[in-house]
């Protein structure tokens, strides 16, 4: 049974190991655009003539990455 067990994990590994390195092969001349959107934020604290302060700052940030492919490698 602890066999069995082994054997069907390791036929899932394979089954899942094998899709996601066949979903990276790229052609020549493809065409990627990846569109992005992002926030963050952050606090900071400073000394101002001997008084601490804390300060927060956030910012977006949005855009696309586009590639292009060369060769199929």
């Amino acid at each position: 049974m602890i066999k069995s067990i082994f054997m069907k994990k390791k036929l899932l590994f394979i089954l899942f190991a094998s899709t996601s390195l066949s979903a990276q092969i790229r052609e020549k001349g493809d065409v990627e655009i990846i569109p992005f959107i992002g926030y963050s934020t952050s606090d900071y604290i400073f000394s101002d003539s001997g008084n601490l302060t804390t300060t927060s700052a956030s910012s977006i940030t949005f855009g696309a990455d586009f590639y292009y492919f060369f060769n199929d490698r």
